[in-house]
């Protein structure tokens, strides 16, 4: 079901969501998925995060991106309004078939009692299917958003699905099946911290650090797309930027690199989101890659941690 996580301090933001998805037709999955939606009204701007069928992501930003709205809230309110619509009409298109289906074999019955009893045992064991199924990711979508509000003059967050909106007043949302990872992270690290005391380098760092345990869940993979917001505008971040950024945070948390502190992975996070040249090949160097290797191929956290952890229990060779 993947993962989408937003970390702010009130004036700025930091949006990641990995690129995984899973089609509503059966749950196949792709590492193709663009979940950050862009938007940017009178008074404010930011992104939608969205986790689930991709599916109903691709139908609902589709009707958000052909409208207007002149406040967040009433972008929020769309989307919910626009998910909970396309969520409805799709169970009942979907219990009108399978009753269709229990009708056509009921018809095979000749005597009225038997068909009667059929027909009620199926209808009872497709509502038992119908409940499961609404509880299965391929079949259900989460959304977040996270904007800047000029009305306001600080960055909100909302968590959104097809019956509630929700604003959060904590620092951070999460949605997705990796968020119980990145949750873990993010309570752990930021215990006793006030939000409006985080620097954006350490949004940066501590954000990217809890979509890196957030790829140790089932689900969670790809490509992540990675958005900043801030009072003036917001952007998404170039592929080969993000990348880079994955990639040092993995090669931090694995520990396997005695030179990467947290001061200098903050460093050269920042620099690899914000400058206009990043020094990309000291931080090569200080990973063990090469540039185009850093840039170009996300290594997963797991993988850091496993090169890591070979350098600090070598296995002796058996004979």
């Amino acid at each position: 079901m993947t993962v989408g996580i937003s970390l702010t301090n009130g004036k700025e933001a930091i949006v990641i969501a990995d690129s995984r998805s899973t089609a509503s037709n059966g749950g196949r999955q792709s590492d193709s998925a663009e979940k950050l939606l862009h938007y940017q009204g009178k008074n404010y701007h930011g992104f939608l995060l969205e986790t689930g069928s991709a599916t109903y992501t691709e139908a609902t930003y589709a009707q958000v991106k052909g409208s207007s709205y002149d406040s967040l809230d009433h972008l929020v309110a769309a989307v919910k309004s626009i998910y909970g619509g396309i969520f409805d009409r799709n169970d009942q298109a979907y219990l009108e078939s399978q009753k269709k289906e229990i009708e056509k074999k009921a018809a095979l019955i000749d005597k009225e009692e038997e068909r009667t009893r059929y027909v009620a045992q199926e209808i009872e064991r497709l509502m038992h299917m119908f409940g499961t199924r609404k509880s299965e990711p391929a079949y259900n979508s989460h959304f977040a958003a996270a904007g800047y509000d000029a009305n306001a003059n600080r960055v909100r967050l909302f968590w959104i699905n097809e019956n509630v909106v929700t604003e959060l007043q904590m620092p951070y949302v999460l949605i997705g099946s990796g968020s119980d990872s990145a949750h873990l992270y993010f309570t752990a690290k930021l215990q006793g911290t006030k939000k409006e005391t985080l620097t954006k380098e350490e949004l940066y760092f501590y954000a990217l650090n809890a979509h890196s345990f957030a790829t140790l869940n089932a689900g969670v993979g790809g490509t992540p797309l990675i958005g900043i917001t801030d009072a003036e505008k917001s952007r998404l971040v170039v592929p080969e930027r993000t990348i880079a950024a994955v990639n040092i945070s993995g090669a931090y948390l694995a520990e396997g690199h005695d030179g990467l502190t947290g001061k200098r992975t903050k460093n050269y996070v920042a620099e690899v989101l914000e400058d206009r040249n990043p020094g990309y090949k000291a931080i090569a160097k200080e990973l063990g890659l090469t540039i185009e290797t850093l840039t170009t191929l996300v290594i997963p956290y797991s993988s850091w941690q496993e090169r890591a952890n070979r350098q600090l229990f070598p296995t002796k060779a058996r004979n």
